[in-house]
């Protein structure tokens, strides 16, 4: 027997025992409901494709301001000598990054600077390699200094970190830049972000926006990352947005020494995030969060492996059910935390469900079981959907690429190459693991970030554990932990110059 004819007859045979197992065939109600089905993903697909229009328009001005401001990073009207910016970066394990990212930043037609690093204690590799090279190398005009923050039992470490960063700032500065130690600075950035800040006093935080772009040899599990990416940006449509990007986040500086809006209570008050805690005070308070499109920049995709990817989107998943402030009501907390969790398992499981089954229908009309016109119709549309979904990742990478070059210039760019198979893949196996993730953390509500467990209830950070290790085997034996009010007195008081007003108390 051919191969050809065997796969026929192996294909005939299971489509039969599948119909006998559905007694008898799959008929055109079914299929009709699959028409349904369909019909409503397209639409949801339409919706996608109009909010991810508002990102492309974003995207093709950035280039424009890119192109217009790599010789002159000028803001008219601001003079940016009188707006001197800090930056606070939290080093936990990529400080060479930061260090290359210190020794390239772009000082002329920028505001007066300092970096403030901060990592947890002495004793670890991040604060002896950043120690060893500042001492040995000589950067001119942007005072550096190394801190440590000493172990948190009250609130994520990040968070913990960033605070007694504020703390070592001059006072002399206006504005606080949050950055993550891995994130890209380019000419127009900072002035972006202090213009907004500057010309708009209703204005309680500036964000930047950061997006990876693939390079050839880019690994499966790194294209995964490229898909929460690629869906994460429609929330930056606008100028405007609801939320903030932590890995690039500007505040003024006398905010926190105010302890305006009661932002150091929330921060304390088992914040997971930064950036989250500050998008539920300005919901709150009604004040609002920009995003000027100058500061936007690529960065080529890292190599990632499996574990990476899911630790980042449990990591992700975590911060969205996450709320900073015990004020809100008990109710209200549930049934947002349920609908996050559930949104993503909502709309992926229909979709999957309709891909499994489409091949059920192909096979039975192409070897002749079934010529129902509701079947075809099912066909057509599937594949005009498919159709619209190619043509719409053509233009996003179109897009992506013109992008990435005027950032980085065209003798400078990794060149950008997006494997058709691998992004298929990663968007659909990011589409499936999303679900499975967000049950896991509805049902623990806990997660292991850089070695430390947090306990969430609430959406609140109630209980911070930390390994006891064998020091032979090198193996988790045991979890620590401290109580959550100590912890939180102590760093009242280390940072008593914020002005905190009360002690919040656990609930």
């Amino acid at each position: 027997m051919q191969p050809l004819e065997f796969s026929v007859s192996v294909a005939v045979a299971g489509i039969k025992s599948i119909d006998s197992t559905l007694c008898g065939s799959v008929s055109c109600t079914v299929n009709a409901f699959s028409v349904i089905g369909l019909l409503l993903v397209s639409f949801l697909w339409i919706l996608l494709i109009l909010s991810r229009q508002g990102v492309l328009n974003r995207l093709e001005r950035k280039i424009e301001i890119e192109k217009a401001t790599r010789c002159d990073v000028s803001v008219p009207g601001l003079d940016l000598s009188q707006h001197q910016v800090s930056m606070v970066i939290y080093v936990r394990r990529y400080w060479h990054t930061v260090i290359s990212t210190i020794d390239s930043m772009p000082m002329e037609g920028q505001p007066p600077l300092e970096v403030i690093l901060v990592t947890d204690n002495d004793k670890r590799r991040p604060y002896k390699e950043l120690h060893a090279r500042l001492n040995a190398r000589q950067r001119s005009g942007i005072p550096i200094t190394l801190a440590t923050a000493g172990l948190s039992w009250h609130s994520s470490q990040k968070c913990h970190a960033q605070l007694c960063g504020v703390a070592q700032t001059s006072a002399q500065s206006k504005y606080i830049l949050f950055m993550d130690e891995d994130a890209v600075l380019t000419r127009s950035t900072i002035p972006a972000l202090v213009h907004s800040l500057a010309t708009n006093p209703d204005t309680f935080a500036a964000t930047g926006l950061g997006f990876d772009y693939p390079v050839p040899g880019t690994p499966l599990w790194s294209y995964l990352l490229l898909a929460y990416r690629t869906i994460n940006m429609t929330a930056f449509i606008t100028e405007r947005p609801n939320f903030a990007w932590g890995g690039c986040l500007m505040m003024r500086r006398e905010d926190f020494f105010v302890n305006k809006y009661a932002i150091c209570d929330a921060i304390r008050d088992g914040a997971f995030a930064i950036d989250m805690t500050i998008s539920h005070i300005c919901k709150r308070v009604g004040q609002t969060i920009s995003a000027p499109v100058a500061a936007m920049y690529s960065a080529p995709l890292r190599p990632l492996r499996f574990g990476s990817y899911l630790r980042f989107v449990r990591s992700q998943l975590f911060v969205l059910g996450t709320r900073s402030q015990a004020s809100f009501d008990r109710l209200q907390n549930l049934l947002i935390s349920i609908l996050i969790q559930l949104m993503p398992i909502v709309f992926s499981l229909p979709i999957w469900c309709l891909f499994i089954e489409s091949p059920y229908i192909w096979a039975r009309m192409l070897l002749g079981f079934d010529g129902c016109f509701v079947s075809r119709l099912f066909v057509l549309i599937l594949a005009a959907a498919c159709a619209l979904t190619l043509i719409i990742e053509a233009r996003i990478v179109r897009v992506y690429h013109k992008l990435a070059t005027a950032l980085y210039g065209r003798g400078t760019l990794e060149p950008l190459h997006v494997n058709p198979i691998l992004f298929t893949l990663g968007m659909g196996l990011h589409l499936l693991l999303v679900p499975l993730v967000s049950i896991h953390l509805l049902i623990t509500n806990r997660i292991i970030v850089g070695g430390v467990m947090y306990q969430r209830a609430g959406g609140r950070i109630i209980g911070v554990h930390r390994p006891e290790v064998d020091p032979i085997t090198r193996k988790t034996v045991n979890w620590r932990t401290r109580a959550w009010g100590t912890s939180l007195a102590a760093a009242i008081a280390r940072d008593h110059r914020f002005g905190l007003l009360h002690a919040p108390t656990l609930v």
